[in-house]
């Protein structure tokens, strides 16, 4: 438990400032106390000098010529005979050693993973088991996709109750609070989702795919990038104000070619 704040008075204050050049921290502590009864621990002591900027000038940096403290040591039994029968030996694995295709269910958030490695990282070394699923079967998932378990039995990891999302389709089903474990329901909307997308993205090309790619391609050219360039379409802007007018242009009057 961290110790009360102590209210210095001037005169300690001033003791502290007249006698903390050279002395180490363990005996300004005994030198304080002493001098006005006081019960300050090390950690106190360490805060009054932070507090007030006061330092020891002590330098404990390792310096060139010293020499360390187990300098010649090397080869020596400094663990005795009984500390070498519990010393860890070389390719011994630790007792909670789990090997590669172990599985458990993670406490923080139920999901199911996989060790997949002995070596690396936690991340490198253990997997989702959804993803290794899934991608087993249909590839590696597309960046800015992510899984979601239909049923929300993160047990039930049958590929039929594994749905590919994108992170917008995954924002707008959790606005929705889509995603309760209600299988059908969260399909349903997503289809409703992807449907009024395409009717979007129809709209927002003038039906004509060919040309809108055509003006997105010249868009980017002129540093407009493919946000910019939907946004001024969906504001009704012509094709040709969207990828030709500055990237801060108000919307002029272009005939659309």
């Amino acid at each position: 438990m961290r110790a009360k704040p102590h209210k210095y008075t001037n005169e300690q204050i001033e003791f502290v400032r007249k006698n903390i050049k050279g002395t180490p921290y363990k005996k300004m502590r005994e030198l304080f106390n002493g001098k006005f009864g006081t019960n300050l621990n090390d950690n106190q002591i360490k805060r009054f000098l932070f507090r007030y900027n006061l330092r020891n000038g002590i330098d404990r940096k390792f310096q060139k010529g010293q020499t360390a403290w187990n300098e010649n040591m090397k080869g020596l039994d400094l663990a005795g005979e009984n500390g070498k029968k519990t010393q860890f030996k070389k390719g011994q694995k630790p007792m909670n050693y789990k090997q590669v295709g172990y599985e458990r269910v993670c406490k923080r958030d139920g999901y199911v993973k996989i060790k997949v490695s002995d070596t690396g990282r936690y991340q490198d070394r253990w997997k989702l088991k959804h993803r290794i699923v899934w991608e087993k079967a249909y590839g590696k998932i597309p960046e800015n996709h992510t899984l979601i378990i239909a049923d929300g039995n993160k047990e039930n990891l049958s590929l039929d109750n594994l749905v590919l999302v994108s992170r917008s389709e995954l924002a707008l089903l959790n606005k929705q609070g889509l995603i309760d474990g209600n299988a059908d329901t969260l399909r349903a909307y997503l289809s409703v989702i992807r449907l009024e997308n395409r009717i979007n993205d129809f709209e927002l090309r003038g039906g004509d795919v060919e040309k809108y790619g055509e003006y997105l391609a010249v868009a980017e050219k002129n540093g407009i990038g493919k946000g910019t360039f939907q946004a001024r379409l969906r504001r009704g802007w012509s094709l040709k104000e969207s990828a030709y007018l500055p990237k801060h242009a108000r919307k002029r009057s272009v005939s659309n070619t």
